[in-house]
């Protein structure tokens, strides 16, 4: 009787179907396992096209947005649409060339937006904001934009530049014997500073400026920051006649009926009324002044008469006092220059959808 041994002793038939076996499952693993990579790269590359677009819709967003922060609060909509109205220098286009867009790489390439105009109606226009991301992906949003419904007075006063000059003999004099009154108690909406200016620096000068000749200033919040607008250019597009500031000699407006005054540059003997005065460069005012309203100068204004007063707002790009002076905040006396003369909004975005 044989004995077994370690040979394997199967027929050559079932060892090659053994080998095709494993040949086979191994082929089978492989495709298994290269189908699972497809489809993971798959998944990979659709969760990452859908990331991008997500992405470009955020950057579309800050184009709307950008766009919408450049536009102040006395441009017209009609300007926007022709291409101009304060936005950019044209000389200096800036990021957002109105109009015709221009591509700003944010927050770096290939990551960006373009940003165009487009009319609806006079309160009303359209930024379309066009963002591109990796992978070539591209959103676009429409911005819908309006005008907010109150008249823009962030402060009781307001010195863009930043530039106050007052002179020593003011000094330490409490208001009623001559002394300066910036007066902000009354807001409008809780919004209102005593002072405000367009950059923080301008606004800590002001602030620093009236502190140092021991002005009376009154207010819950002490400075804040101002859009800075086009005082000249809105004057211009007023639709009012421009008078002589020389020929200023008589009180304009009352509170029954106020007035809209529209003065070139010079030097008025006064200036006495209510209503809303707008200057379109610097004016020099030699006697008394007891405005109630809103007072735009486009330049310095100069004060030097025997006394004055404001109840509403005062916004010009310099300022010097050599005569003491009460600055009040006075919403009813700002609704009712705003009743005689639209005074500048603030752009407000109204809707935001995918174009």
């Amino acid at each position: 009787m044989a004995r077994a041994t370690g040979t394997d002793v199967r027929p050559a038939g079932e060892r090659g179907i053994a080998l095709l076996a494993a040949v086979l499952i191994l082929a089978l693993l492989a495709a298994v396992t290269a189908a699972t990579l497809w489809l993971v790269r798959s998944e990979l590359w659709v969760a990452g096209s859908a990331r991008a677009l997500v992405q470009a819709r955020y950057s579309a967003e800050a184009g709307a947005w950008h766009a919408l922060a450049k536009i102040a609060p006395g441009t017209t909509f009609a300007s926007l649409v022709a291409g101009t109205g304060g936005l950019a220098d044209a000389t200096d286009p800036g990021p957002l060339p109105f109009g015709g867009g221009g591509f700003v790489a944010f927050p770096g390439a290939p990551f960006g937006y373009a940003v165009t105009v487009h009319a609806i109606d006079a309160e009303r226009v359209r930024l379309r904001a066009t963002a591109t991301s990796v992978r070539g992906a591209r959103r676009t949003v429409d911005a819908t934009i309006g005008r907010e419904s109150a008249a823009y007075a962030p402060a009781a006063l307001v010195v863009t530049s930043g530039a106050v000059a007052i002179a020593p003999a003011l000094s330490g004099l409490a208001p009623e014997s001559g002394g300066i009154l910036v007066d902000a108690t009354m807001p409008m909406d809780g919004g209102q500073a005593i002072v405000a200016a367009t950059t923080p620096d301008a606004a800590s000068a002001v602030w620093s400026s009236l502190a140092a000749s021991a002005a009376t200033l009154a207010g819950r919040d002490r400075r804040a920051l101002a859009r800075g607008f086009d005082v000249a250019a809105f004057a211009s597009t007023s639709t009012l006649v421009r008078e002589r500031a020389e020929d200023l000699a008589s009180a304009r407006g009352t509170v029954a009926s106020p007035a809209a005054v529209y003065l070139g540059a010079g030097t008025a003997p006064l200036l006495q009324g209510a209503g809303v005065v707008l200057v379109g460069g610097d004016l020099v005012v030699d006697g008394p002044v007891d405005w109630r309203g809103v007072v735009y100068v486009a330049g310095e204004l100069h004060l030097r008469g025997p006394s004055c007063r404001i109840d509403g707002m005062l916004w010009v790009r310099a300022l010097r006092l050599t005569t003491g002076c009460a600055l009040r905040f006075d919403r009813s006396a700002l609704s009712a220059a705003d009743g005689v003369l639209r005074l500048p909004r603030r752009p407000t975005l109204l809707a935001l959808d995918d174009a």
